[in-house]
C-alpha cells in the first residue's frame, strides 16, 4: 500500500513538473508586467527576445480588465514597440476598440502605441480620438498628431534652394494631412505652392474648408475682462460706443487680411494693444436657411461669438488651435460678431462652412 502511494505521489509530481515546463513564456512574462520594477524589466526583455509572436497575447492582455492597470499599461507600451519593430499596423483596430473604455493611464499608453504604428491607420485612429468627446484624450491625441507632423516639417526644413521646393511640398503635404488644424503649416504649404507656380492649388487649399472672412469691422480696445461693452443682440456698425475710460469708439474697417484668413492686429497701431479685448463684426449673405459651422482659429485668445444676436461661443480659450461652433444662418443678410480677448495682440481666423464642413453654396461675407 505504501509503495502504491509512493508511486502515485511520484507520478503526480512528474505530471505537475511537465505542466510547469509547458507554461507559455509570453503568458509568464505578461503576468510579471504588473510586478516590481525588476520583474517588469525582465518581462519586457523576455517578450522582446521571444521567438514567438507576442502581439496576440499582448492585445488580449490590454483588453483584460481582470489584469491590473499597470499590467495593461505595460502591455500597451509593448504593443507599440512590437508594431514599430515589425513595421505593422495590424494592432490598430484592437487598440482602437480597447481605447473605448480604458482608464486614463491605459488610454495614454494606447495612444502611444497608435503613434508608433506605421502607415495611415494609426494616424486615422488618432484623428478620430482628437475629434472625440473625451477632452483629455483628444488633447493628447492632437499633441501626438502635431508632433508627427512636426517631424515631417523638420525634414522639409533640412532642404534648401529652389530645386528642393517640390520635395518640401511633399513633406508639408503629409504634415498637413496628418494635422490640418495647424494653420501655420497650411499657410506654409500654400506659400510653397505659389513659389512652385501652383496658384490653383494654393487657392483651393484656402477655400477647401469653406469661406474665410477677409474683412471685419473692429471696435475697441476694451479691458480684457470678458465683459460685454456693446449690445450684441442689436449690433449697429454705424453707432459709437463709450469705453470704460471715457473714449468714444467707432467701428473701423480692417481689410488687411490675406487669403489665408489670418486677422493679425499686429499690423495696425490702433489695434496692437496687449491685454485688451476687441469686437470684430461682419455680415453673411446666404441663399437659403442653413446650419453653418464657424471654424475659429486662435493663437492665444479668448473668444465669444454671436450670430444674429444668439451666442454660439462663450469665452472659449484658444492656444494655437481651432474650434468649431454651430449657428443657424437665415436666407439673406446675417450679422456675426466676435469678442476677442488677448494678453498679446489678437491673431485669429474665421472660416464658415456647412454643418457637414462642406462649402455653403453662394455664401458671401462682407462688412
Amino acid at each position: 500500500m505504501v509503495a502504491k502511494r509512493f508511486w502515485g505521489l511520484f507520478l503526480a509530481l512528474v505530471f505537475a513538473g511537465s505542466l510547469a515546463g509547458c507554461k507559455d513564456e509570453i503568458d509568464d512574462a505578461i503576468s510579471k508586467l504588473g510586478g516590481t520594477k525588476q520583474q517588469q524589466e525582465e518581462a519586457m526583455g523576455a517578450i522582446s527576445i521571444s521567438a514567438k509572436d507576442p502581439m496576440p497575447k499582448l492585445l488580449s492582455a490590454v483588453k483584460n480588465k481582470k489584469l491590473s492597470e499597470l499590467t495593461r499599461r505595460n502591455a500597451a507600451y509593448l504593443i507599440g514597440v512590437q508594431s514599430d519593430k515589425a513595421s505593422t499596423d495590424a494592432a490598430v483596430p484592437a487598440l482602437t476598440e480597447a481605447l473605448k473604455d480604458a482608464e486614463p493611464g491605459v488610454a495614454r499608453e494606447i495612444l502611444g502605441a497608435l503613434e508608433k504604428a506605421p502607415g495611415g491607420k494609426g494616424v486615422e485612429a488618432l484623428q478620430q480620438v482628437a475629434a472625440g468627446k473625451r477632452k483629455d484624450l483628444a488633447a493628447a491625441a492632437a499633441e501626438i498628431l502635431d508632433r508627427k507632423a512636426g517631424e515631417l516639417e523638420a525634414q522639409a526644413d533640412k532642404l534648401s534652394g529652389a530645386a528642393a521646393v517640390p520635395q518640401q511640398i511633399k513633406f508639408i503635404e503629409q504634415a498637413v494631412k496628418i494635422n490640418p488644424a495647424n494653420k501655420q503649416r497650411v499657410e506654409r504649404l500654400a506659400g510653397l505652392y505659389k513659389l512652385n507656380g501652383q496658384d490653383d492649388k494654393a487657392e483651393a487649399l484656402f477655400s477647401a474648408g469653406g469661406v474665410f472672412v477677409t474683412a471685419v469691422k473692429v471696435l475697441g480696445p476694451f479691458p480684457n475682462d470678458n465683459q460685454d461693452y456693446v449690445d450684441t443682440a442689436h449690433i449697429d456698425f454705424s453707432a459709437t460706443v463709450t469705453s470704460p475710460a471715457g473714449a468714444e469708439l467707432m467701428w473701423t474697417d480692417f481689410t488687411d487680411i490675406p487669403d489665408t484668413g489670418i486677422v493679425d492686429f499686429r499690423k495696425s497701431p490702433s489695434f496692437r494693444m496687449p491685454n485688451s479685448s476687441f469686437y470684430a463684426g461682419f455680415t453673411l449673405d446666404a441663399e437659403k436657411d442653413v446650419e453653418a459651422a464657424f471654424k475659429i482659429y486662435g493663437v492665444d485668445e479668448t473668444v465669444s461669438l454671436w450670430v444674429n444676436g444668439k451666442k454660439a461661443a462663450d469665452n472659449v480659450a484658444f492656444t494655437d488651435n481651432e474650434n468649431k461652433f454651430g449657428a443657424e444662418l437665415k436666407a439673406g443678410g446675417n450679422t456675426a460678431v466676435l469678442r476677442i480677448g488677448s494678453r498679446r495682440s489678437p491673431r485669429f481666423s474665421i472660416q464658415i462652412t456647412g454643418a457637414d464642413e462642406k462649402k455653403i453654396k453662394g455664401l458671401k461675407t462682407g462688412l
